[in-house]
């Protein structure tokens, strides 16, 4: 796959099917995407490419979520946190949509897509990049994301705990469900921190 190429037509169809606002901050965390990649010697049009797919599906009802996610796997398990707050289930319902509709079949932009919210187990660098631009993009104006961009442009796992922390903190004090994934990424990069 040229990704080159396949970046340019994406971004044109996405352009299409998102809301303004929510394309705009995909060609945000897209920007942001592509300068981590650069600065940690990753993939810049496949960052690129996973960044522009990433909230495909956060706009799709919960309902729609499901059937994005039953269409790719039949066996799909939904636990109980993301039937609650069914918007936990957008970026798996999003590498779906990105492999069925788009013709996704790279492994890596595709775990980057379905990891950018809760983040998980064995994280590879493409989909801590998302993750972290994910948070970090221009638009964005939160509590924290000043540090956030300031510590990802020193160590990429340094700017991945501290959001974690953040997201955990807020959670906890909002009386929410956690979801395993988020305490197994903590735990994951405070044992194999690289940079």
């Amino acid at each position: 796959m040229d990704f080159t190429e396949k970046k340019v037509e994406i971004q044109k169809k996405v352009e299409r099917l998102l809301s303004r606002d929510r394309y705009t901050h995909s060609l945000g965390v897209c920007q942001s995407a592509q300068d981590l990649a650069l600065r940690y010697r990753c993939n810049a049009d496949k960052a690129a490419i996973s960044a522009l797919l990433h909230d495909i599906a956060r706009d799709f009802s919960g309902d729609e979520m499901k059937a994005a996610i039953l269409q790719e796997d039949p066996d799909a398990h939904f636990p109980r946190q993301m039937l609650v707050e069914p918007v936990l289930l957008h970026a798996r319902a999003g590498a779906a949509v990105a492999k069925n509709q788009f013709g996704i079949t790279d492994n890596e932009i595709l775990r980057g897509i379905a990891m950018h919210t809760t983040g998980g187990p064995g994280m590879g660098l493409l989909e801590r990049i998302i993750f972290v631009a994910d948070f970090i993009e221009p638009g964005r104006r939160m509590y924290g994301v000043e540090k956030a961009r300031k510590l990802a442009a020193e160590s990429l796992d340094a700017a991945m705990l501290y959001i974690l922390k953040l997201i955990l903190a807020y959670l906890l004090d909002q009386d929410k469900c956690i979801l395993s994934d988020s305490i197994d990424a903590y735990n994951d990069i405070i044992l194999n921190r690289t940079n």
